[in-house]
C-alpha cells in the first residue's frame, strides 16, 4: 500500500508540468502578455544597440514588427505611420494631448535608451540631448540611398524669392520613399521622445556641401502665441505663411479640441539624425547659448531670430512651382576640398565663437525642445524656449548629411 501511494505521488508530480505546457495556459498567466521580438530579430536589435519593444497584444495574435510593416505598406493609400504604436484617442489628436514633465523627461529614462549612450548637453533653456548610435550602419546607408534627387531647401515666408539664409538641398522621405525601414525609424524616434507618431512631419534629409549653410533660425514660426495675455488682449498677428504653417497641425488656435495643442500648431521638438559628418566644419550651433553651458535665458526678453524651414509640401494642395537655381547665388564650389575664400562664414560658426556647438557622428540622434511644460501656463500651454535658435554651419571640407524629424503637439496633416 505504501509503495502504491509513493508511485502515485511521483507520477502526479512528474506529469503535471507536461499537462500545463500542453495546455499552454498556466493558472497564473495574465490576461495580456508582452510579445518580444522573435529570434530572427536578434541581429536587428543588436545593430540598434537597444531592444525594440513591441506593443501590448493578446496571446492569440502574435505579430512581428516585419509583418506589421508589410501590412501597412500594402495599404491602398500611402500611410505616414508605422502601424506599430497604438492610435491616440481623437481628443489627443486634435489638440487635447497633455504636455507633462513626464513626457519632457521620457527620453532620459534608462528604460528608453542606454544611459552610457545618452549625453545631456543642456538640461534646460532649452533641453538638448545627444543619443549615440541611434541608427545602425545599415539604416544610415539606406536613408542616404533613398534620398537622391534633392531640391533646394526653402524657408517659410510670404514672398516666394529664394532665401540665401538657407543654401542646403533636401528631400522629403514621404510617398514611395517612406518604406518599411523609414517607418520603423519614425516609430523608434517617437518611442524615444514619448510623443505620438501622428504628430511628426515626414523625415527630411538635408545635404550640406562645402559652404552650404542654414543661418541662425528657430524651428517655430510664431512668437508669443502661448504666452499668457490679459483679458481682452489679442493674440499677436501672424504672417499668412506662418498661419498656414500652424494650420497643418490644428493651429493657430491653441489647446483643443479642436486646436493646435500646447504649441498652437507649432513645432514642439526637433530630432536630427546624422548620416554623414563633414571632415571639418558643419556643426550644429546654438548662438544664444554659451559654450560653457548651462546659460539660463529669460524667455520674456528674447525674440525669435532667423527664418523657419518649410514644412513638407501639402499633398492636398497644388505644389508651388520649383524655384529655379540661380548660378549667381552659388558662393561655393562642391568639387573642391577647401572653402571658397569669398564665402562669409557666420560669426557663430567660427572657431573662436563662444557658443554652444554640437558635432555629431553618423548614427547619432540629437534632440532639442522648442517648448517646455509649465503648470503655470493657462490651459497647460508650453513655454517657448527662445534659446533653441540654432544654425547649420557650412562644411569646410567634406559633406554633411542629416535627417530631421520635426514634431508638433497635435496631429500633423
Amino acid at each position: 500500500m505504501i509503495i502504491l501511494f509513493v508511485w502515485f505521488f511521483i507520477t502526479v508530480a512528474v506529469t503535471t508540468p507536461k499537462v500545463a505546457n500542453k495546455i499552454g495556459n498556466p493558472v497564473d498567466s495574465p490576461p495580456f502578455t508582452i510579445h518580444h521580438a522573435p529570434n530572427n530579430n536578434k541581429n536587428k536589435i543588436k545593430k540598434n544597440n537597444f531592444p525594440i519593444p513591441l506593443p501590448l497584444t493578446t496571446p492569440t495574435s502574435p505579430t512581428t514588427i516585419k509583418q506589421k510593416i508589410t501590412a501597412s505598406m500594402q495599404s491602398l493609400s500611402e500611410s505616414p505611420l508605422s502601424g506599430l504604436s497604438p492610435t491616440p484617442p481623437p481628443h489627443h489628436l486634435h489638440g487635447g494631448w497633455p504636455f507633462t514633465p513626464t513626457i519632457y523627461n521620457h527620453s532620459l529614462s534608462s528604460s528608453h535608451y542606454p544611459p552610457n549612450k545618452t549625453r545631456i548637453i543642456s538640461y534646460d533653456s532649452p533641453r538638448i540631448v545627444l543619443f549615440k548610435d541611434f541608427l545602425s550602419k545599415d539604416e544610415v546607408s539606406h536613408l542616404i540611398a533613398i534620398s537622391k534627387d534633392m531640391e533646394r531647401s526653402e524657408v517659410v515666408a510670404d514672398d516666394r524669392e529664394q532665401d540665401e539664409s538657407r543654401t542646403s538641398y533636401g528631400a522629403w522621405l514621404n510617398g514611395p520613399r517612406r518604406d518599411g525601414r523609414v517607418r520603423l525609424i519614425q516609430h523608434r524616434i517617437h518611442q524615444l521622445v514619448g510623443i505620438p507618431e501622428e504628430f511628426g512631419e515626414s523625415l527630411y534629409v538635408l545635404r550640406y556641401a562645402i559652404g552650404q549653410k542654414y543661418e541662425a533660425h528657430a524651428d517655430q514660426c510664431s512668437t508669443g502665441l502661448t504666452q499668457p495675455r490679459k483679458e481682452g488682449e489679442k493674440a499677436p498677428a501672424l504672417p499668412e505663411s506662418c498661419a498656414g504653417f500652424l494650420n497643418r497641425a490644428g493651429g493657430p488656435k491653441c489647446g483643443g479640441p479642436p486646436g493646435g495643442g500646447v504649441t498652437c500648431g507649432d513645432r514642439l521638438a526637433t530630432v536630427i539624425l546624422t548620416l554623414n559628418a563633414a571632415t571639418e566644419g558643419g556643426a550644429t550651433v546654438f548662438p544664444r547659448l554659451k559654450a560653457r553651458q548651462n546659460l539660463l535665458l529669460s524667455n520674456a526678453s528674447h525674440g525669435i531670430g532667423g527664418k523657419l524651414g518649410v514644412a513638407e509640401p501639402d499633398a492636398s494642395k497644388t505644389k508651388l512651382a520649383n524655384i529655379q537655381q540661380k548660378n549667381k547665388a552659388l558662393l561655393y564650389d562642391t568639387t573642391t576640398t577647401t572653402i571658397n575664400a569669398t564665402l562669409d562664414i557666420p560669426w557663430y560658426c567660427k572657431g573662436d565663437a563662444d557658443v554652444l556647438s554640437v558635432k555629431t557622428e553618423p548614427g547619432d540622434a540629437l534632440l532639442f525642445w522648442g517648448y517646455s511644460p509649465s503648470e503655470q501656463q493657462p490651459g497647460g500651454l508650453g513655454v517657448q524656449e527662445y534659446g533653441s535658435v540654432h544654425a547649420g554651419c557650412p562644411p569646410i571640407s567634406g559633406v554633411k548629411l542629416i535627417a530631421t524629424r520635426w514634431i508638433r503637439s497635435a496631429e500633423f496633416h
